[in-house]
């Protein structure tokens, strides 16, 4: 009942119901991630910071590889999501980007684990291993013609990539140093 056959785009799988618990599980991540952090004392750096825009493309190339390799997957993965968002699913345009958006997720959820973390290591092997478990779940189910179980893992997973690239524009971390010129 749930299956998109490959030649005929698709629109609207996700029901209000759905839509709800995407928004439950928003809501979720939002307070529980920054609360996490909060504890772990992931916010001691906020105090003095400047937020004055200004590219500094030398603290991306100083960057370690790992590091590296995860801020860029995360581009490909903020604007493959959003053109996938914008797009009829199921097309060839779709699985083209999917695939895309997966190999990006794959590149993120491993370079996570041997990105630098300091005191916050916990929290992203548990982010990676878990967009990891996830994206398995999210193939399976488009493999197995699930489409609204694959349509609801997804669109979990970009709302958890918004959330932690908003959380990665704190201080301290990369994206801050290379947008707001540390």
């Amino acid at each position: 009942m749930n299956r998109i056959h490959r030649d005929h785009p698709v629109r609207g799988i996700l029901r209000p119901g759905d839509i709800r618990r995407l928004v439950i599980f928003s809501v979720v991540l939002l307070v529980l991630v920054p609360t996490i952090a909060w504890n772990a004392g992931g916010f001691s750096q906020l105090q003095g910071v400047s937020w004055k825009p200004g590219l500094n493309l030398d603290a991306l190339a100083a960057a370690p590889l790992p590091t590296l390799i995860h801020a860029i997957a995360i581009l490909v993965l903020t604007v493959a999501g959003w053109i996938m968002l914008a797009l009829p699913k199921g097309d060839r345009r779709h699985r083209t980007l999917g695939w895309t958006w997966v190999t990006g997720m794959v590149l993120m959820g491993l370079s996570s684990i041997a990105v630098p973390h300091g005191d916050s290591w916990v929290a992203a092997y548990l982010g990676g291993g878990s967009a990891l478990v996830l994206l398995a779940f999210g193939v399976y189910f488009i493999r197995t013609g699930k489409a609204r179980n694959h349509a609801r893992t997804m669109a979990m997973l970009m709302i958890a990539l918004v959330l932690m690239t908003m959380l990665a524009f704190l201080p301290g971390r990369l994206l801050h140093e290379v947008v707001f010129a540390g």
